[in-house]
């Protein structure tokens, strides 16, 4: 049996010998395997061999009703009797049509067809575990908690506190959880909450505010609306008491509650905010599906796939950002080659200049003919731009320097003109006559020299006298102290200082103590201010009972103003109230109103309609009752229709089974049992009997059955419609109590209006009386913190209390001012005798001159050695006077000299020498100063003058030739931005490969991440498990971009199991059904290979809303085939009342770990609004 585990499947007996050697074979393999199952049970597998097509579409049938006739009839397990298969092998290829009609038969097994197949009977077995029963792909599953249950409390639809159990039968966490619920009841609340719960947000919304997010959503989002104002959570428990509970945020003023909540409990499992997205791996929503299959576009289903991949989303951005790199890259080069063209075509426009050129080169060569040595143009035609305009400013340069030559020789020529017209010797006797004038000039300048050193000594002596006189005064001073003695210098000194140290000090103390009697003085002033304020304020007998009495009209006015608020308060909550029953009794008029029962029962759907607002509990179970009778009636007629069409159908072939059961009994008589099911007969005739009428008795049995259920279907339209009657009764008899109960309210809200108007009218006068009130005391000084009696009370005992309260502070500050006076006094007196001690000091001049002088020393200074410094200075200072009066007397030369006239003599000498140097140098430039020297040079000078001026014309024409310029401007810049194009050009397409190759290894790590992220092994398996198309049997993934650059992501289903076969777009011959099939296998695979999560319970919403019957079936045994093989967890959803009944019948909870709940009533389910 190979590795298909010859334990499980036991070959059967097959118990007519006719179909024994007929490549017919039966099977039962036992289903117990794995933690999900908890009682075992068997799978009925039937395999049948053919040889062709012909010979299996002529046997199937038969061998399909002999299966249900021999065997499906005798299980009494309602498990068992789910779970036949019938298994057709033959040995060549099936047609599409041929393979489609068999396999989409429902009647008693689920068939499959292997075709080409030539195996032995082992490997055919090997095939159908394969098929059917194995999951053939390693899942990485570990244990992790299982769900127990939930709670949500006022989240999304469910008000108040809803709770859902999800134990099996054994009470521990079901490993497959079926929750049944019409559309609209609260499947997506629920599958909302778990992924709120785990994450702190439903994508779903979140995507569609993201959408909207200039007219952001206010109010409850998370919240029931009709608890928005209460607490809302969502709370998860785990095996091993394991919580995870999140509360919603509170419905900010103006906003929403969509604020992103910390989880209270099982953070360690939800992870923070950025570990959000690993759980879409283990959540589908349904409109995740739903999104894959209305994307028809490739851009809309990498869109609607990479958005699901958040793990992916660094490879997703990497992919496209390399894409745009090597886009930008090959526009960057286009780009290139459209300058490189461009700058081919000005190349080729500027031949026309190149005869300006050939001519700016002829008088370049005229020019370096004419030109002296060094002063040549070096210029070629192939010369470029920085090589022309260097040899423009070259011609500029010798330009400038032949001017300035030109100029030159002009001054020589006029200056030989000037010498030849005065003569030559007259110019030579000028040169001579230079050095005359120089010795005179140094004469004067020594006299002058010597005037200048004699009124230096002069100045030099008079600051010496006056340094004199200083010191001699200095020194006479101090021998006057040595005279008085510096002893008591000193001490007078001394004296003097302390004096002055004591007056500073007694003059601080006065100043204090005036200090103190100006502050008693104000304090005293201000106390009997109000000493006289507070004997001001006290009332007499009379006046008190006067006041009183007023304060006493005051508390009755209080009194009166609190009642009549209090009045108020309860009319305005008496209003309040009327607003909301009037509010809500209008709501209930206009939905009895509008409340209307369809005519006809077959087009009532309870669910859609409110029936609650008028009808009760009993009525309400009837209305459910009539839907419901209807509906089975309706499903046991359409059976019976088909039974009658199928008995048509099979009528030849039961007739052989009838005739063949007949020869049997014929070759038989002694048996009383019937051939075909076993059942026992009272004898041999009436068996016979019952076999030869058998298709009469069942057809006729059919059709008494079909009119029993048309009989029905009138009995429950006639009820339903006199119950529509009594219902349209009911609503106007409930509509116009309503209209009464809301005229009545209206008057009533009417009436506290009213009272409420009054109370304002009395409060406002109540008020004017009470400020006046207030204002008379006012008036009269009397400031109260509370206008009432009491209050004046308190008012008369705090005046009384104050004024005794000033009146001992009188005292203390008036002792406080005799203290202050009395000391400064005494401080005056010992003041004034210092200071008469410190001026008989000062009227000693001569005294106090020695105490300024001591007072101004160091505490080191030696007197003594100080008088002798000054002596030793002052013979210093005298001893410099006598030298410079003996410098003085040598001289006497110049003593009388007029020292202006002297140098206004050398000044004019000085002038005249000038103007002579210029003219000799003027007559030095010719090398012999003759008539015969000074005409030879002119000659030469007007000879070079007439060279310059042709060199300079040409110069001029070099300059001026501008058309050259162009042509040298442009074809160097052009020819080297052809080759720097050229070499961009190269560089840009090696940027270009390897942007390519980044790319394609880019795109590579994305395909790579997705077939990793949707399992494709995986997926491949799940997508043939639910019985895919007919040749499609693999799934790949390809990215690319549109002509617009838009990333797309084409999904593709092959022929062959290599991604090489050929391969289709599935929307384009795929229905919904089966691109449902596709989106549900790569969802699924995702969350059982999810990873790094420590709660691995998958969650689906209503993944097989589209599955055809074939499907359905396909998908239920994967489930069980995914429980058998690992411990895991499923809840899923379904608003299709049949795919919970077969799932309901496949996975039953006594053979599973399963659950199955209806909602909203079920055992499971506990709701408290």
């Amino acid at each position: 049996m190979g590795n298909i585990g010859s334990e499980k499947w036991k070959r059967q007996e097959v118990l007519d010998s006719d179909w024994r050697d007929d490549g017919f074979y039966y099977f039962k393999r036992e289903m117990n395997a794995g933690r999900s199952c908890i009682k075992s049970y068997f799978s009925h597998i039937f395999i049948q061999i053919c040889q062709s097509q012909s010979e299996m579409e002529n046997r199937w049938k038969k061998t399909n009703h002999y299966i249900a006739l021999k065997y499906q009839s005798k299980v009494q397990e309602v498990i068992e009797k789910s779970n036949f298969y019938l298994c057709l092998f033959v040995k060549e290829q099936i047609s599409v049509k041929v393979r489609n009609e068999i396999e989409s038969d429902s009647f008693c097994a689920k068939k499959y067809i292997f075709e080409n197949n030539e195996k032995t009977l082992p490997r055919m077995l090997e095939d159908i575990e394969n098929k059917i029963f194995r999951m053939n792909f390693p899942i990485p599953f570990k244990e992790f908690p299982k769900l127990k249950s939930m709670e949500l409390q006022n989240f999304r639809g469910y008000a108040g506190k809803f709770s859902i159990d999800f134990r099996d039968s054994k009470e521990n966490p079901a490993s497959v959880v079926v929750i049944y619920a019409k559309n609209g009841v609260g499947k997506t609340s629920l599958f909302d909450g778990v992924e709120y719960a785990l994450k702190g947000e439903v994508g779903r919304i979140v995507s569609l505010m993201a959408k909207d997010k200039y007219n952001k959503q206010k109010g409850a989002v998370y919240h029931n609306r009709d608890n928005a104002d209460q607490e809302a959570s969502v709370s998860m428990m785990l095996e091993g008491n394991i919580q995870i509970l999140r509360k919603v945020a509170r419905v900010a003023e103006g906003g929403n509650d969509c604020g992103v909540r910390t989880a209270i409990m099982g953070k360690e499992i939800t992870g923070t905010s950025k570990d959000k997205d690993r759980w879409d791996r283990i959540v589908l929503p349904h409109d995740k599906i739903d999104s894959f299959i209305s994307a028809r576009t490739s851009t809309e289903q990498y869109k609607e796939w990479t958005k699901t991949v958040s793990l992916l989303s660094e490879e997703t951005e990497e992919f496209e950002n390399a894409y745009n790199e090597y886009r930008a890259a090959q526009r960057k080069l286009g780009k290139l080659k459209e300058k490189y063209e461009e700058i081919e075509n000005k190349l080729e426009s500027l031949s026309g200049a190149q005869s300006a050129v050939k001519n700016l080169t002829e008088i370049i060569h005229l020019y370096n003919k004419a030109a002296e040595e060094g002063q040549d143009l070096f210029f070629t035609s192939e010369a470029d731009l920085e090589q022309y305009d260097s040899m423009i400013n070259q011609t500029k340069k010798y330009s400038r320097e032949l001017e300035t030559k030109k100029k030159s020789l002009e001054e020589k020529i006029s200056i030989a003109g000037e010498v030849l017209n005065k003569g030559v010797s007259f110019c030579q006797n000028i040169i001579s006559s230079i050095d005359e004038i120089s010795e005179s000039i140094k004469k004067v300048e020594l006299q002058i020299q010597r005037k200048q050193e004699l009124d230096t000594l002069l100045q030099t002596d008079k600051e010496n006298l006056s340094v004199v006189v200083t010191y001699q005064k200095e020194v006479d001073f101090l021998k006057k102290i040595a005279g008085y003695g510096v002893e008591n210098t000193k001490g007078k000194c001394k004296e003097y200082l302390n004096i002055g140290i004591k007056i500073d000090e007694l003059e601080k103390t006065l100043k204090y103590f005036e200090s103190n009697l100006k502050s008693a003085i104000e304090e005293i002033s201000k106390t009997e201010l109000n000493i006289n304020k507070y004997k001001s304020s006290q009332l007499s007998e009379e006046d008190y009972e006067q006041v009183l009495n007023k304060a006493k009209e005051l508390d009755e006015k209080n009194k009166k103003l609190v009642e009549i608020q209090a009045e108020y308060k309860a009319a305005k909550e008496q209003g309040e109230q009327y607003e909301k029953l009037i509010g809500s009794t209008k709501k209930m008029i206009e939905d009895v109103a509008g409340f209307q029962l369809p005519k006809d029962v077959m087009e009532l759907k309870s669910g859609e309609v409110n029936v609650s607002i008028l009808l009760d509990d009993g009525k309400q179970k009837q209305l459910y009752d009539f839907e419901d009778r209807y509906r089975k009636v309706s499903m046991q007629m359409q059976v019976c229709q088909e039974e009658i069409s199928k008995q048509t159908e099979t009528a030849e072939e039961l007739k052989e089974i009838c005739q063949k059961g007949q020869e049997y009994l014929n070759a038989h008589r002694n048996i009383n049992e019937c051939p075909l099911c076993h059942t026992p007969f009272d004898d041999w005739e009436t068996l016979f009997l019952r076999i030869s009428n058998i298709q009469e008795q069942n057809e006729d049995s059919l059709k008494g059955q079909l009119g029993e259920y048309h009989a029905a279907l009138n009995q429950i339209c006639e009820e339903y419609e006199s119950f529509n009657l009594q219902c349209e009764d009911l609503r106007k008899r409930q509509l116009e109590s309503y209209k009464k109960t809301m005229e009545r309210l209206i008057e009533e809200s009417h009436s506290g209006e009213r009272t409420k108007e009054n109370c304002e009218k009395e409060e406002n006068v109540l008020n004017e009386e009470r400020k006046a009130l207030e204002l008379w005391f006012i008036q009269r000084g009397i400031q109260l913190s509370e206008f009432s009696s009491g209050g004046l009370e308190v008012w008369r005992k705090s005046q009384k209390a104050l004024l005794s309260q000033c009146r001992e502070e009188l005292n203390r500050y008036l002792e406080k001012q005799e203290v202050a006076k009395t000391s400064a006094d005494s401080t005056r007196t010992v003041l004034a005798a210092l200071k008469e001690q410190k001026d008989k000091f000062v009227r000693d001049s001569e005294v106090y001159s020695y105490i300024q002088f001591w007072m101004k020393q160091p505490d080191s200074f030696d007197f003594s050695k100080y008088l002798q410094e000054q002596e030793n200075l002052l013979k210093t200072y005298k001893d410099k006077q006598k030298t410079l009066q003996e410098q003085i007397k040598t001289y006497k030369d110049v003593e009388n000299m007029e020292l202006a006239v002297y140098t206004d003599s050398r000044d004019k000498q000085l002038k005249n020498l000038e103007q002579l140097k210029i003219l000799k140098e003027r007559y030095g430039i010719f090398e012999d100063l003759s008539e015969e020297g000074v005409t030879k040079s002119l000659k030469s000078w007007l000879q070079k003058k007439e060279s310059y001026e042709r060199q300079c014309e040409y110069l001029n024409q070099i300059s001026e030739e501008n058309s050259a310029r162009s042509y040298f401007e442009s074809y160097k810049v052009y020819c080297r931005e052809l080759q720097d194009k050229e070499g961009e050009c190269l560089e840009q397409e090696k940027v270009i490969e390897m942007a390519k190759e980044d790319f394609a290894e880019k795109k590579k790590n994305l395909e790579t991440g997705l077939k990793s992220y949707f399992n494709r092994t995986i997926m491949n398996e799940i997508f043939r498990k639910i019985d895919p198309h007919d040749f499609m049997k693999n799934v790949v993934y390809d990215l690319s971009f549109n002509e617009r650059d838009e990333p797309q992501l084409h999904i593709r289903v092959c022929e062959g199991d290599g991604e090489q076969a050929d391969s289709y777009r599935p929307e384009l011959y795929f229905s919904t059904a089966q691109l449902n099939t596709v989106a549900f296998s790569s969802f699924f695979s995702r969350a059982l290979t999810a990873e790094n999560i420590d709660f691995r319970t998958i969650f689906i919403d209503d993944p097989i809303g589209h599955f055809d019957d074939m499907n359905i079936l396909g998908f239920t045994d994967l489930i069980r085939s995914i429980l058998e093989t690992i411990d895991c967890q499923i809840i899923m959803s379904t608003h299709d009342e049949k795919i919970f009944k077969i799932l309901e019948r496949k996975l039953n909870s006594d053979y599973y770990s399963s659950c199955f709940i209806r909602l909203p009533e079920s055992e499971a389910v506990t709701w408290s609004v």
